[in-house]
């Protein structure tokens, strides 16, 4: 089915119905079953449809919800929440397609229905703004078990969530199972000053067998018409927040496990404040969260645009056991941190914590940190604590440029528990050819 605002179906597929005059999305969806039946739902490039009311999903597919002809992705605009998920019992694919809100607070563009599992979802090149909440994809704590029916094979490629209100929504709210989230552009919130001041950027409430990958998060686009110079994410707590939320109901079950992180940007916004990834537990003294057999590799941290209301950050914290956290690369640069930006911190939450699962076995091997000229502060590379939790960790072939010459490559606080400490480099002098000579 070809929907389009005007008569000109150029591009549609040959043999499809074609639907002229058509300006409400979810009117149209709703009257020719793009919503609970197998079809193929395209609406034309370069048209503007409203949605008005909110559209539910209950759909035996495969269905796809996409675009035909040529120009730029059909734009939705979206007056309230704009598609909520029931019960999906085949593919639903979403394609090629602008959705924009209107800054509201709590408004979601994407939700699922409260108790009902979603599976087999595909989003690729949608492109979301000016959502408190683009994708919310998880649920209550009682109503779903690891590997029963926790929301699982969705894959969202290659979209964008950018401009979110920044009130009391995360760009992304997720929990889910054997899942993908590649590809994807997901931050730029505006300064909201709703109940939640922006939340996260990603929250994942629980992840197993999850792959992030190729990833931008956080602060994208450097703002030089403000004062301050950078401006961006609103008042959020962490760029990426990845938390173990079903184990208190489920036990070691619940943990967030088997996941992986790989060759993401995670750039630092200039009001969030703490930890940007953070990988550790909900809340101070949630000591029943686990986290297990985990990789963080071959991300590009960046503290450029970071730190304006904290008196330290730190790009990664990570708790658990039996992870490895590989070949990522550090920029601590900033000019905004009063002082002590942190690379990675290997510990537990809080001092006070004493968690069912201790910090063990945790390997921090290959990475690279630097700080460039103009950098403020002192700082670190590499943080072990000092907690009867954390122990038998990993430290080696680390490498620590700073050229400030302030800068600790590794401060091991926890008795010399950790495993090869001297096996490490730290360097404030480069030998590299600066000025080509030829």
């Amino acid at each position: 089915i070809c929907f389009s605002n005007d008569a000109d179906q150029t591009g549609c597929p040959v043999g499809a119905l074609l639907v002229n005059n058509a300006i409400s999305f979810d009117a149209a969806a709703i009257e020719y079953g793009c919503n609970n039946s197998s079809k193929r739902c395209l609406f034309k490039r370069g048209d503007s449809f409203e949605a008005l009311d909110i559209i539910l999903f209950e759909v035996q597919g495969p269905t796809r919800i996409g675009a035909y002809g040529a120009g730029p992705k059909p734009l939705i605009h979206g007056s309230s929440h704009v598609v909520q998920f029931g019960e999906i019992m085949d593919h639903l694919d979403f394609i090629d397609l602008e959705i924009r809100g209107e800054d509201e607070e709590s408004q979601k563009a994407f939700q699922l229905t409260e108790g009902l599992q979603i599976r087999d979802l595909f989003l690729y090149r949608v492109d979301v703004r000016d959502f408190d909440t683009g994708f919310h994809i998880r649920g209550g704590t009682s109503e779903f078990i690891p590997s029963v029916n926790v929301h699982r094979n969705i894959a969202l490629v290659d979209n964008t969530i950018l401009s979110g209100a920044g009130k009391s929504g995360n760009d992304a709210f997720l929990m889910w199972e054997d899942s993908l989230f590649m590809g994807n552009r997901v931050g730029d919130k505006e300064d909201g000053s709703g109940t939640g001041d922006g939340e996260h950027i990603i929250r994942a409430k629980f992840s197993h067998g999850v792959v992030y990958s190729h990833n931008s998060i956080g602060l994208l686009t450097e703002q030089t018409d403000q004062d301050p110079p950078i401006v961006g994410c609103g008042n959020i707590r962490n760029v990426f927040k990845l938390v173990s939320g079903l184990a208190e109901e489920h036990g070691e079950a619940g943990y967030s496990r088997e996941f992986i992180m790989a060759d993401n940007y995670i750039s630092s916004c200039s009001l969030n404040t703490g930890v940007d990834v953070a990988i550790m537990p909900t809340s101070d003294g949630n000591n029943y969260e686990g986290f297990q057999d985990y990789i963080v590799e071959r991300n590009h941290f960046t503290m450029k645009y970071g730190g304006l209301n904290s008196n330290s950050k730190t790009s990664l914290h990570v708790v658990g056991a039996n992870a490895v956290v590989r070949n990522n690369v550090f920029d601590l640069s900033s000019t905004q941190l009063s002082s002590n930006p942190r690379g990675v911190v290997v510990g537990v939450r809080t001092p006070s914590d004493n968690p069912d699962l201790p910090t063990n076995h945790i390997r921090v091997l290959g990475n690279t940190f630097y700080k460039s000229e103009g950098s403020i502060g002192n700082g670190f590379g590499i943080i072990i604590q000092n907690h009867p939790a954390v122990m038998d960790n990993v430290v080696f072939n680390n490498l620590l440029f700073d050229d400030v010459g302030t800068a600790t490559l590794l401060m091991d606080q926890s008795s010399s528990t950790v495993v090869c400490p001297d096996c490490n480099l730290r360097v404030d002098t480069s030998p590299f050819i600066l000025d080509h000579p030829i």
